[in-house]
């Protein structure tokens, strides 16, 4: 496969993104059992992603092979609590991360991290986390081999 050309998303690319955050949706929905898989819950995680990075700064960015979107990741700068370090507060989160599932295992991922990797240096940020369900083991196998290590869990239960 080519490289990836790692760019912003713009406007034009709103229909693409909507597409892999709905497979995104779908894909979890087979993991755990609170997911929305209506192509309107793929519109507004977009919309929520925007507004987030919007208001904390961060990104959206798409890869694109042939013409045609196959990948996008978005990331907000997180401010952590107190009693973090405090060079260590301010750090870049991954919040999303998705790839079309015929470009997946060829460097589209890792691209995309990467490119935030390199925006977030260029923040002055020290850190990058990313979130990941719990049982999305492929995608915590494919974190590892970029370096991620788990540093907090969260554990849900059901009332």
């Amino acid at each position: 496969m080519n490289n990836p050309v790692i760019r912003p998303a713009e406007a034009g690319d709103a229909a693409a993104l909507v597409a892999l955050i709905d497979a995104l949706n779908h894909h979890e929905a087979g993991l755990v059992d609170d997911r929305r898989t209506d192509i309107l819950a793929a519109r507004e995680c977009l919309a929520s992603l925007q507004a987030r990075i919007a208001r904390d700064g961060g990104g959206l960015h798409v890869a694109v092979t042939a013409g045609a979107v196959v990948g996008m990741i978005g990331w907000v700068i997180e401010v952590g609590e107190p009693y973090l370090q405090a060079h260590l507060r301010k750090f870049a989160l991954i919040t999303d991360l998705v790839v079309a599932e015929g470009q997946r295992g060829a460097g589209v991922g890792r691209a995309l991290i990467r490119s935030v990797e390199d925006e977030a240096r260029l923040h002055g940020l020290p850190r990058l986390a990313i979130s990941v369900l719990a049982a999305n083991h492929a995608a915590i196998d494919a974190y590892r081999s970029q370096g991620f290590a788990p540093d907090m869990q969260i554990m849900m239960k059901a009332l």
